[in-house]
């Protein structure tokens, strides 16, 4: 219906948007609320058992006590796993 009324270029236009906003991220330790996502979908109006219930502090992504945002990012980037980096090595 969308292709009838705006053209072609509608559709193709709000799924490219969609799709770029559903990747992107902060860095972790950093909250996102991923707001124009919500926005695209329609969620922004919507009053779910998530919007009072959802603890970002229970999060997995959440840097633990005594992690810094460098140690996390290492982490999720495998960096840590490398022989020789790292706290303790010797190179």
């Amino acid at each position: 219906m969308l292709a009838n009324t705006y053209g072609v270029a509608m559709p193709a236009r709000m799924d490219i948007e969609a799709q770029y906003l559903a990747k992107h991220r902060r860095l972790p330790g950093l909250p996102s609320s991923r707001f124009g996502s919500e926005i695209m979908s329609g969620d922004v109006d919507r009053f779910g058992f998530e919007s009072y219930l959802d603890n970002p502090a229970d999060r997995a992504e959440m840097p633990r006590a005594g992690q810094d945002l460098h140690s996390v990012m290492e982490a999720r980037l495998g960096l840590n796993a490398l022989p020789g980096y790292g706290p303790g090595s010797k190179r």
